[in-house]
C-alpha cells in the first residue's frame, strides 16, 4: 500500500462531510433556541460584504423518518425478521434518501439563482455550492452580520425557501461560521516522571482489575479482546506523536501499532478533509492520545481507524472532529465510533440534522459513544468574543451526546485500594465525578424527546435523558495514566481525566461484545435499558452517591437505579458482556 493512501476516500469524505452541515444552517421553518448562539448573534454588529464568497450546502430530507425509526426498533428486537439486519450506506440511501428527480430539482433551482454547484456528491442527500453573500441573502431571504473584526459572520434569521424546493430541503449549511468545540479531556500538572505502579494513578492493569475485564482477556482457548472484529473509529482533529503511543503500549504490554498502512495492519489514519492538521497547540493531542490509549487498552485485539479532521480546511463546519465522525459513518468501515468533543455553537436544528446521520449509523449497526461532557449540569454557551465554549449558568446538555441514536457516557470518581506494589485490588464504590477540574455531564435535552427505550425507566419528563452509562473520569481520584513524549503537553508521563476516558473505553467494550456476537451489536441502548434494572446481575454497578452540580448550577443527584448524573452506573465488564450476549 502506497503512502498516499494515508488519505482514504478523499473525495467521498470531503464532499460528504464538508457539505453535510453548517453550524449556522437551519431546518426550513424551525427556530434557533440556543441561548449561547442567540447571545453570539447579538454581538454581530458589522455588515458582511455582499461580495464575500460563501461555501454552502443543501442537505435533502430523508424519506420516511417514521419508517426509519421502526426499522431501528426492529433491528434491536430479537423477535423481528430485521433483528441485526444492518444496512449498507447504499441500502440506506435507497430506502430513505432523496430520489434523483428531487436532487435535480434542488440543484436546478440553486443554479437558476446564480450559485455554482461545486461537484457531484456521492451522497444523494448533499449538494455543495458556493456564491457571494449578496446572492445568498436574496435567494434565501436572510440578513447577514459580522463581528467588528470581520472574523465571524452569521445569518440573523432563518433561510426561507420557495415552495418548489422547501419540502425537499432539510438544511442549508454554511450561512455562518460561528463554531466552537471543547475537548473533554483534562491534564493534571504532572511531574516529569510518574512512576506507574507506585503512585495512585490508574493504568490499564488497574482497569482490568477494577472493572473486571481480566476474565475476558485471559479466557481460553482464545482471549476476548476485540479480535476478529471490523474496527473502531476515533473522531479527532489532531494527529499525535507515535513514540508516545508506542511507549504506552510497551509500558503495559499491549500489541504494538503497525503504522505502515500495509494490508491487515491494526492502525490506520484517515484524513477526511484531505489534509493532515498536524498537532495543533492546545489539548487536542491529549484527546487523541487518551482515545487511542484507552480504546486499545480495553480492546487490545481490535483494529483502530483514526479519523483526523482538519479545522483549518473544514470550510463549512470549521469542526474537524465532526468531519471525522461523519466520514466514519459514511464509509461504514467500523462498527464502533468514539467521540469525545462537545459543541456549544449549534442551534437545535443543527443538532437534529446531525442526529439524522447518527440514525444512519445506527441503521448500519454502528455503536456510537459520546462523552457526556465535563461541565456537570451546566449548559455550555458560545462566547463570540473568545470564539470559544464557556460554562453557562443554566441547566442544559450538549446536543451531540443527547441524540437518541448514540450512547452518552458519564463519569465517576473513586479512591482505589492498592496493594504494596501499587496495583489495584478489586473495586470500591464510585460516586459521580465532581471536583475542581469538572463534573460529569447530565440532565435532560431541550432538543430531543424521550426515546422508547427510556420510557418508564428515566425521570418523568418528556425529554431524552443523559447519560446512559458511566466510566471512571476523576482527574485525581484516581487519575488516568498516559504518556506524551513530544513536549506538546509539557509532561512526560501524565495524569489525565474527564469523560474522555469513558467514551473510548466503552467503545472498546463494544468491540468485546462484537467479537462474542460475531456481528455488530449496533446501538446498545435498547439492550442497556433492558439490563439496567437488573443492576449487578447484569454487570452494572449502581452509583448512588454524588451529584453533578457545577459552576453554580444545581445538578442532579445519584440515586438507586437510573439517574441524570451517572446513568445506570458503571460496568463489571465480564458480567456485562455475558449478560448482553445472553439477552
Amino acid at each position: 500500500m502506497q503512502a498516499n493512501r494515508l488519505i482514504i476516500a478523499r473525495a467521498l469524505a470531503l464532499v460528504l462531510v464538508l457539505a453535510a452541515i453548517g453550524v449556522g444552517g437551519a431546518y426550513a421553518g424551525e427556530s434557533d433556541d440556543d441561548s449561547g448562539r442567540a447571545e453570539a448573534l447579538a454581538q454581530m454588529t458589522a455588515p458582511l460584504p455582499a461580495t464575500r464568497v460563501l461555501s454552502m450546502a443543501a442537505a435533502l430530507k430523508l424519506h420516511d423518518r417514521t419508517g426509519l425509526e421502526e426499522l431501528l426498533r426492529e433491528q434491536q428486537d430479537p423477535l423481528s425478521a430485521n433483528y441485526r439486519g444492518w444496512l449498507t450506506p447504499a441500502e440506506f440511501n435507497q430506502r430513505f434518501g432523496p430520489s434523483q428527480a428531487e436532487i435535480d430539482r434542488v440543484a436546478g433551482w440553486l443554479t437558476s439563482e446564480g450559485f455554482i454547484i461545486d461537484s457531484p456528491s456521492p451522497s444523494p442527500r448533499l449538494i455543495r455550492f458556493h456564491g457571494p453573500a449578496g446572492t445568498a441573502s436574496i435567494a434565501f431571504g436572510v440578513k447577514f452580520a459580522a463581528s467588528s473584526d470581520g472574523h465571524l459572520f452569521a445569518n440573523l434569521n432563518e433561510p426561507r425557501l420557495p415552495e418548489v424546493i422547501a419540502p425537499l430541503v432539510d438544511w442549508i449549511g454554511g450561512l455562518d461560521n460561528l463554531k466552537a468545540k471543547i475537548v473533554l479531556a483534562h491534564l493534571l500538572t504532572a511531574k516529569a516522571a510518574v512512576e506507574i505502579g507506585t503512585s495512585n494513578i490508574f493504568g490499564p492493569p488497574d482497569i482490568y482489575s477494577f472493572y473486571d475485564e481480566t476474565p475476558l482477556l485471559t479466557a481460553t482457548p482464545a482471549p476476548i479482546d476485540g479480535s476478529n472484529t471490523d474496527c473502531v473509529a476515533l473522531a479527532e482533529d489532531s494527529d499525535f506523536d507515535h513514540a508516545s503511543t508506542d511507549a504506552f503500549n510497551t509500558q503495559f504490554g499491549l500489541p504494538a501499532f503497525d503504522y505502515s498502512l500495509e494490508a491487515d495492519t491494526n492502525f490506520e489514519t484517515v484524513y477526511p478533509d484531505s489534509s493532515d492538521p498536524g498537532i495543533p497547540a492546545g489539548e487536542d493531542e491529549l484527546e487523541s492520545l487518551i482515545d487511542i490509549d484507552y480504546v486499545h487498552a480495553l480492546a487490545p485485539g481490535a483494529d483502530i481507524a483514526d479519523y483526523v479532521g482538519d479545522n483549518s480546511h473544514a470550510t463549512i463546519t470549521g469542526l474537524g472532529f465532526l468531519d471525522a465522525a461523519l466520514a466514519a459513518i459514511s464509509q461504514n468501515r467500523c462498527g464502533t465510533i468514539s467521540i469525545s468533543y462537545d459543541i456549544c455553537s449549534g442551534n437545535s436544528s443543527f443538532f437534529r440534522k446531525i442526529d439524522s446521520f447518527f440514525a444512519q449509523g445506527a441503521a448500519q449497526g454502528q455503536s456510537i459513544f459520546i462523552a457526556a461532557g465535563d461541565e456537570g449540569a451546566a449548559a455550555f454557551t458560545f462566547e463570540a468574543k473568545q470564539d470559544a465554549c464557556v460554562a453557562g449558568k443554566k441547566r442544559g446538555v450538549e446536543g451531540l451526546e443527547s441524540s437518541p441514536h448514540v450512547t452518552s457516557i458519564g463519569g465517576t470518581m473513586f479512591t482505589p485500594d492498592y496493594d504494596s506494589s501499587g496495583g489495584n485490588i478489586g473495586d470500591v464504590p464510585e460516586s459521580v465525578w465532581n471536583d475542581t477540574s469538572g463534573a460529569s455531564g447530565g440532565g435532560k435535552s431541550n432538543i430531543f424527546g424521550k426515546p422508547k427505550y427510556q420510557k418508564g425507566l428515566t425521570p418523568r419528563d418528556s425529554s431524552r435523558d443523559v447519560p446512559d452509562i458511566s466510566f471512571g473520569a476523576g482527574l485525581t481520584s484516581p487519575g488516568f495514566y498516559i504518556i506524551s513524549l513530544d513536549n506538546e503537553l509539557s509532561c512526560n508521563e501524565c495524569i489525565a481525566g474527564g469523560t474522555s476516558i469513558g467514551a473510548p473505553s466503552w467503545a472498546g467494550i463494544s468491540m468485546l461484545i462484537q467479537q462474542e456476537l460475531d456481528t455488530r451489536p449496533g446501538l446498545i441502548n435498547s439492550a442497556l435499558y433492558q439490563l439496567g434494572p437488573s443492576g449487578a446481575k447484569a454487570g452494572i454497578r449502581d452509583v448512588t452517591s454524588g451529584n453533578n452540580s457545577y459552576n453554580g448550577v444545581k445538578g442532579y443527584a445519584a440515586v438507586p437505579g437510573y439517574d441524570q448524573a451517572s446513568g445506570w452506573g458503571t460496568p463489571d465488564i465480564a458480567d456485562f458482556v455475558s449478560a448482553f450476549i445472553a439477552k
